[in-house]
């Protein structure tokens, strides 16, 4: 899957603007490790811990958009490009 599918089908609903963003640990090989995921509507809160469980990376998510809405598909995509994409999208 290409990242312009990735783009098309990573779909944040109730997009507003936030301070904070996605956090995660630092930078290790953990975060390379691939996430395949088909979610539709799920709070951030819900998702941070279907990500962990595939990959053991510890992740947060801010209070202040923790319930904020996302609907994520990916296919064997490294979990930073998972990270990155959601977290681009809630700046």
């Amino acid at each position: 899957m290409n990242s312009l599918m990735l783009r098309i089908l990573l779909i944040v609903l109730s997009m507003t603007s936030a301070r904070s963003i996605l956090y995660a640990l630092p930078d290790d090989a953990s975060l390379s490790k691939p996430v395949t995921l088909a979610v539709k509507g799920a709070a951030l809160v819900d998702l941070m811990p279907m990500l962990q469980e595939q990959t053991g990376v510890a992740l947060r998510v801010a209070p202040e958009i923790a319930e904020r809405k996302a609907t994520v598909f990916v296919d064997e995509k490294p979990l930073s490009e998972v990270m990155e994409g959601l977290s681009t999208l809630f700046k």
